[in-house]
């Protein structure tokens, strides 16, 4: 309801004031993150067991000190990995990929077996459920 709220105030504004022709990139760019950035900060609301702690988080986030009370090691640590397989050079990809099709099969299978393994743990992690299904 947030984002809807917002995105009439913005057509409100650009009747008032009209819609410009050709906005550039850099305009787009900068409407885009404010989209994302006030999209992101009214799920706070959503997040928090009340609104004294969405307040309360509203305050952590001006102050600029953080808590990650509610996020494992291991989440830390999938995380970490996903980003430095994401950036990982492609000759590292291909060469890895080589690897395990020159594998024996117990191999390969093995290291099936552990991916599923791990998918399962992550999968597993306790989070904090939404507050719809709080009702």
């Amino acid at each position: 309801t947030v984002h809807g709220v917002l995105l009439v105030a913005w057509r409100i504004y650009w009747w008032q004031v009209g819609k410009p022709k050709d906005p550039g990139l850099p305009r787009q760019a900068l409407g885009w993150a404010v989209t994302f950035s006030l999209v992101v900060l009214s799920r706070i609301f959503f997040r928090a067991e009340n609104v004294s702690a969405a307040m309360d988080m509203f305050g952590r986030l001006l102050l600029h000190t953080s808590g990650v009370a509610n996020v494992s090691r291991t989440a830390w640590l999938a995380l970490g990995a996903a980003v430095a397989l994401y950036f990982a050079p492609r000759p590292l990809f291909a060469w890895g990929q080589r690897l395990f099709v020159a594998s024996p099969a117990l191999v390969r299978s093995a290291a099936l077996i552990g991916l599923g393994l791990l998918v399962r743990l992550l999968s597993s992690l306790e989070t904090r459920p939404y507050i719809y299904f709080q009702f």
